[in-house]
């Protein structure tokens, strides 16, 4: 019968390791400073992704009224999409949201939310043409 040494020994032998030592320069980590992941290029890539995939203004305008429990509003949403950043808009949407699951917002959470568009500047009104 064979010694356990021995058998610990050959399974050491036989275990494949890797030698990380050998792959950390090329690895991107999560927290590589790499300036190709900017918020312009995220965006940028998410639009021709939404795009290839035949989704447009009407998904992410649906997206943000279902975020806002305002399903009445969708073409306003579109132009709203249309005129300002679909990203910082999703980002506001979303913090309404949370705003309103912990009960802080007294009226509609689209109120709140467009509200919130007109203290940050963004463009709200639009004319009809």
């Amino acid at each position: 019968m064979a010694k356990i040494s021995e058998i610990l020994k050959e399974m050491k032998s036989d275990s494949n390791t890797v030698n990380s030592n050998k792959y950390i320069a090329n690895s991107n980590t999560v927290d590589s400073n790499n300036t190709d992941n900017s918020k312009a290029d995220f965006e940028q890539k998410l639009n021709d992704l939404l795009k290839e995939y035949g989704f447009d203004s009407r998904f992410k305008a649906t997206l943000l009224a279902e975020l806002l429990n305002d399903k009445d509003s969708i073409k306003y949403y579109e132009i709203l999409i249309r005129e300002n950043s679909f990203q910082e808009l999703i980002e506001l949407a979303r913090y309404v949201k949370e705003m309103d699951g912990e009960g802080k917002i007294r009226t509609s959470r689209a109120i709140y939310f467009i509200g919130i568009l007109r203290k940050k500047g963004f463009k709200t009104k639009f004319k009809k043409g």
